[in-house]
């Protein structure tokens, strides 16, 4: 069971408690012999002997009007195997023991639609042939999930479908309510894998209590469900129906709501397809250089960095002096290849002085020189111009 506390008031002193074996029924024996039954949510279950008329009025079994014994009870026992291949198959069958004697067994004759168990799930579904829904929910808020999750789900649902089969009133809305609450809003947090696992399955139950108020005209109660699952289909549903009824206020408030979940589906699937895109920069000579940002501003910055930075070597390679022929000497043409370093060493100060702020990772590369050949003669220097690229 769940753990967790539950009251209820017993029409006689209880002495003696005895759990049936499949733990959906406990008898309470009174000190003069008197036997009550509770369902496992503590609702009273009613006993008749066989022969007997049924009495609602009374859900105790006084056996010393059929039993002459001088004491009370002194022992409960149900009987069932204690083997290994021991089942519940005997365990419908209650030993009496009375001080002083004598020995009595008990037999409840549960029928064919039990299948001959006294467990939660059977005793539920005896509850809503009978028709009482709210001993059924007290059942049910009983159990544990994560112990009998299968029979915790079974149950749900047999209560819901015997509801939603039902014309919808103030009480069974409300049951409806409880029902679909022990799953939502239960007295104890469930687990995350009880959740996981069945809340698809039970999420459609929602929806066809969602559709049940709407064809019964509990608009207001219906917004406030479909507020709870928060899916857009319901809030136009309700638009439509509202608007036929005449609800128009109600009926545009359920359309501005599905708006607001078809923007924020817009919005959480553009946050999460967004990527920047990577472009490419490519010359004549089949180098590229690769920039990650993709802002208009800055290119238009680095397109008017360019240009100055061309006028500038354009200006110093101009103010440069002539090529010496082939007969100068090494340090001569040693002079003239310091003298365009430095021009390079100018322009990249020049470059860094502008507070611009590169987004691509800048590459050195060596061009030759148009103006130059290599010649024959080993003792010659090759002139490198750096540029940008």
């Amino acid at each position: 069971m769940r753990g967790v506390s539950l009251l209820t008031s017993c029409p006689v002193p209880p002495t003696l408690m005895a759990w049936h074996p499949a733990g959906g029924l406990v008898l309470v024996g009174g000190g003069q012999g008197e036997l009550m039954g509770l369902d496992v949510g503590l609702a009273p279950l009613g006993l008749t002997l066989v022969g007997e008329d049924p009495c609602p009025a009374s859900a105790t079994l006084r056996l010393a009007q059929h039993l002459h014994c001088p004491g009370g009870l002194e022992q409960l026992q149900w009987a069932w195997g204690t083997g290994p291949e021991a089942g519940l198959e005997g365990a419908d069958t209650v030993l009496l023991v009375y001080h002083g004697g004598p020995l009595a067994s008990l037999g409840f004759r549960l029928g064919c639609l039990s299948g001959g168990q006294l467990g939660p799930g059977e005793l539920i579904q005896q509850r809503l042939r009978c028709g009482q829904v709210d001993q059924a929910l007290g059942i049910l808020g009983a159990m544990e999930w994560s112990i009998m999750g299968m029979e915790c789900y079974r149950a749900l649902t047999s209560i819901t479908d015997h509801l939603l089969r039902l014309d919808l009133n103030q009480a069974r809305e409300a049951q409806l309510e409880a029902a679909l609450g022990l799953f939502y809003a239960p007295p104890r947090p469930l687990s995350d894998n009880v959740v996981l696992e069945y809340r698809e399955p039970i999420s459609k139950y929602a929806r066809r209590f969602f559709h049940h108020l709407l064809r019964h005209q509990r608009f207001e109660k219906a917004f406030l469900l479909a507020v709870d699952i928060g899916a857009r289909d319901l809030f136009m549903d309700l638009h439509y129906v509202a608007g036929d009824r005449g609800e128009v206020v109600l009926a545009e408030v359920a359309r501005q709501k599905a708006n607001e979940i078809d923007a924020e589906d817009a919005l959480t699937t553009t946050f999460g397809n967004h990527d920047e895109p990577h472009s490419q920069l490519g010359g004549s000579n089949g180098l590229s250089v690769s920039t990650p940002g993709d802002s208009r501003v800055d290119s238009r910055v680095d397109r008017r960095v360019h240009r100055q930075v061309d006028r500038q070597v354009d200006r110093q390679t101009d103010q440069a002096p002539a090529r010496p022929s082939s007969q100068e000497s090494l340090a001569s043409r040693s002079a003239v290849g310091s003298n365009k370093r430095l021009t390079m060493e100018e322009t990249n100060n020049w470059k860094l002085s502008t507070n611009v702020t590169q987004p691509w990772r800048q590459t050195d590369i060596g061009l030759v020189d148009s103006n130059d050949k290599v010649l024959d003669n080993a003792g010659q220097l090759k002139v490198i111009h750096f540029g940008l690229v």
